[in-house]
């Protein structure tokens, strides 16, 4: 039998709306996560009858390079493309200790805003429509300081 543990990967492509203004946080120890809610719409039939189920998915983007790049044009109402893994976590809050799904956003993610009534262009500067940015890291790129920006024992800020 053949071993594919290799061929595995923990990959999410989302294309939808900002749902919320895009929301950066500062971590005490020197690294920062960027926040915000993406809906995604599907379009589907029954019995001849056309329905919509729509689903608000949580982003978190640690990637540095994005955050200063496309995060601050980022706005709610934008309609973008994200490119993340899935990750559930538990987070204490003023409820009680409950799980989370999030779409995390590190070194091998992506996010891509297209402008209103055109095609994806390269972007420009930070507020420019027509966001096209892959930030993924070349393994030449990766060394000690190449971390992944993960909440290293501080809190993680609820949404």
């Amino acid at each position: 039998m053949q071993n594919f543990h290799g061929d595995l990967m923990n990959r999410a492509i989302l294309v939808g709306t900002v749902v919320s203004q895009p929301n950066l946080i500062e971590l005490k120890n020197n690294s920062s996560i960027t926040k915000f809610r993406l809906q995604t719409t599907d379009v589907y039939h029954v019995d001849g009858d056309l329905r919509e189920r729509s689903q608000t998915h949580l982003i978190d983007v640690w990637n540095a390079q994005l955050q200063k790049d496309v995060t601050p044009g980022l706005q709610k109402g934008d309609f973008v493309s994200i490119e993340g893994a899935i990750e559930s976590r538990k987070v204490t809050g003023d409820d009680g200790e409950k799980w989370v799904t999030s779409i995390v956003i590190r070194n091998n993610g992506a996010i891509q805003v297209f402008a209103p009534g055109s095609n994806v262009s390269t972007r420009g500067e930070a507020g420019d429509y027509g966001v096209n940015v892959d930030h993924r890291r070349k393994p030449e790129d990766a060394g000690e300081d190449a971390g992944d920006n993960q909440n290293q024992g501080d809190e993680e800020p609820m949404y």
